[in-house]
């Protein structure tokens, strides 16, 4: 099956799965369908505005699953909606004063009036009462600020938000009241703190342990008896809890306050899993494979605390790529424990082998049997999302490579070699959701270093960094732009040979696996998986020995993310990428898009572009992307690029 086929196959599957079933559509049959609506009064925003906080909608060819049967319940909750939507812009004696059905045949027409009345502003905000923490503080935080529109709502929300900044304090027995006072079209807002006295804890307790020894359960719980009660503690203990993987669920109670003593007793209670976990299935990936995957493991081995799991998995190449039909096999051993020695750092050991199988830039097949080694420490830190971490890895890696593959790379013609890493990375991840962010950004840097005092056959240091950001547009559509940005650099020894084999680049002295590649469904669309490789078209017999991967990579995206109907969205990117295999092949002028073929160098970064659509499924987005190569250079065979990708989860 071809990959435009495949992917022909999933969009039909996934539209057929956004209909409606048949015995629904046979109730709606009886319901009129709304042919208008009219929204008159409304001047301080448009028509189409105020319509599109309602459910209620009118047909359109682009929305054909819309809500188009009139229903009398549904009308009086978006007249509501209406309402909500003026009363969080400060229109607070906004109302609707009429609101008209006439039925024509099956068709109905729909005019809803509004008063809007005029917008009161915020005057001042002011905070009395507190003395545990200066009020300009707590003000730079609250959403309601002079000169904003007195949004009722939002005056509710930062009263909580005040209350929780009293708990942060061990103030639990805090009152805040929220009062406005009225001036013309202006506002002033009054929080009116009651602080009480810091509250400590008397007691910790958990219940729901059936399978796991308490003392598992309470070394990840940081609020400690004696102490002040604070929120953050509390919010901390609840996480922690569910990252050991034994629980699928754990609730704090706080509600057992002495106010006399000023003490709590603290309940967390827990919803074990199994303990015990069986993994089967199959999947197409972004690199065009049929991925076999198999594995069992335990939570909690031997009631120890310790984590430990055995998983196979088998990729089957779908595109001729290889003279076999396996790309490759993994199996891999791995134990892990947190809280490691009673500390925040969680341990991990992995055992793994690898069977890979791959072919050279003159297309030579060649395999390499891999025994890996990985031992790594590594600890959440700031809200448990972000990470920091070491690890000492080991590969001992045996080549089986055609004479055409060993003449393409020094680092086949070796036999087999050791590679001895010491990794060290931090990542901080600052955004509001895991699947489909549309604020925030996260950073990371990686830091390798392998050779020299660490032993092995193979002696480098890279560096690789990289960034992303979400905002959201203004206009309250939904839009969100989304950009990431990646750098990374290789250092190699002053050697020339590799094996007594002479070197033409610096990638060659550089294991195939630690290089750079570009290209795919997660780096650059529009070239096939790992396509960048810093190898240049073929235009003499010489070229057709050269290694692939590189020692420089450049990685630039963008997207614009919308929302299309429900929970399809949309969107439009541009990736930009390469990677080099000598530091002198990168310069800036390597930035600058030409569409002219002849004047594409191969060192030039790729451009691409491109649209997709999105589904937000339970388990991620799946997507579904095509891309155009912008500035192929000559040489490039178009027809060996890809355009469709099938995968799940954003690109970035």
């Amino acid at each position: 099956m071809s990959r435009t086929l495949r992917s022909l196959v999933f969009v039909l599957l996934l539209a057929a799965g956004c209909g409606r079933a048949e015995n629904s559509l046979l109730l709606l049959d009886d319901l009129p369908d709304v042919e208008s609506i009219t929204i008159e009064g409304c001047h301080a925003f448009s028509e189409k505005t105020v319509k599109s906080v309602m459910i209620t909608t009118t047909p359109d060819w682009w929305n054909p699953f819309g809500e188009q049967k009139y229903r009398k319940g549904q009308l009086k909750s978006d007249l509501g909606a209406i309402l909500t939507f003026y009363y969080r812009h400060g229109y607070l004696r906004a109302e609707i004063v009429d609101e008209q059905i006439r039925r024509s045949g099956n068709k109905v027409h729909i005019l809803i009036r509004i008063q809007e009345g005029e917008p009161v502003t915020v005057r001042d905000v002011v905070i009395v009462g507190a003395r545990s923490f200066n009020p300009n503080d707590i003000q730079k935080k609250l959403a309601l600020k002079r000169g904003r529109p007195l949004d009722i709502f939002q005056l509710q929300e930062d009263r909580r938000l005040i209350l929780r900044t009293l708990s942060e304090q061990g103030y639990w027995e805090a009152k805040v009241e929220a009062d406005v006072q009225f001036f013309g079209q202006e506002g002033v807002v009054f929080y009116i703190l009651t602080e009480g006295s810091p509250v400590e804890v008397r007691s910790i307790t958990v219940e729901g342990l059936t399978q796991v020894r308490p003392k598992l359960a309470y070394e990840d719980i940081s609020v400690k008896e004696g102490q002040l009660l604070r929120y953050k503690e509390l919010e901390r203990s609840q996480i922690r809890l569910l990252q050991t993987g034994y629980f699928a669920d754990a609730q704090w109670d706080t509600t057992g306050l002495d106010t006399l003593t000023h003490q709590v007793s603290v309940g967390f209670t827990v919803r074990e899993r199994r303990l015990q976990w069986v993994e089967a299935g199959i999947g197409l990936s972004s690199q065009e494979n049929l991925n076999f995957t198999l594995g069992w493991g335990t939570r909690n081995f031997l009631n120890s605390g310790l984590q430990f799991g055995v998983r196979s998995q088998t990729s089957l190449d779908l595109t001729d790529r290889l003279p076999s039909i396996l790309d490759e096999h993994t199996t891999q051993f791995t134990w892990s424990r947190t809280r490691l020695f009673r500390s925040p750092w969680e341990g991990r050991l992995t055992l793994a082998y690898v069977r890979d199988n791959e072919v050279a830039a003159n297309d030579a097949p060649y395999s390499q049997d891999i025994l890996g080694a990985r031992l790594a420490v590594q600890r959440n830190f700031q809200n448990l999302r972000s990470q920091t971490g070491v690890a000492l890895e080991s590969r001992w890696v045996n080549n089986h490579a055609s004479e055409g593959a060993r003449l393409s790379d020094p680092q086949l013609y070796l036999n087999s070699y050791l590679t001895r890493i010491l990794s060290g990375w931090v990542e901080w991840i600052q955004t509001n959701d895991f699947f489909s962010p549309t604020r925030g950004g996260i950073w990371g840097l990686r830091g390798q270093l392998a050779g020299g005092s660490l032993g092995g056959n193979n002696g480098f240091e890279s560096l690789t960094g990289g960034v992303r950001r979400y905002v959201t547009l203004p206009g309250g559509g939904g839009w969100v732009l989304a950009t990431r940005l990646r750098l990374g650099n290789i250092w190699t020894p002053a050697d020339s040979t590799v094996g007594g084999r002479p070197i033409t680049t610096e990638a060659e002295l550089v294991p195939t696996d630690d290089r750079y590649y570009a290209g795919g469904a997660n780096t650059v669309r529009g070239y096939q998986q790992d396509g960048l490789d810093g190898t240049v078209p073929i235009t003499n017999a010489t070229d057709v020995f050269q290694a692939q991967g590189g020692v420089v990579q450049y990685l630039l995206n963008v997207e614009l993310r919308f929302p299309v109907l429900g929970k399809l969205g949309g969107v439009l990117f541009l990736d930009s990428g390469n990677v080099w295999q000598d530091a002198d092949q990168f310069g800036l002028n390597r930035l600058v898009p030409t569409s002219n073929p002849a004047s594409v160098s191969p060192f030039d970064v790729r451009y691409t572009y491109g649209f997709g659509i999105r589904y937000a499924s339970p388990v991620g987005p799946i997507r579904v992307d095509f891309a155009w190569p912008w500035n192929l250079p000559a040489g490039t065979d178009p027809a060996k690029e890809q355009s469709w990708y099938v995968a799940l989860g954003q690109s970035f």
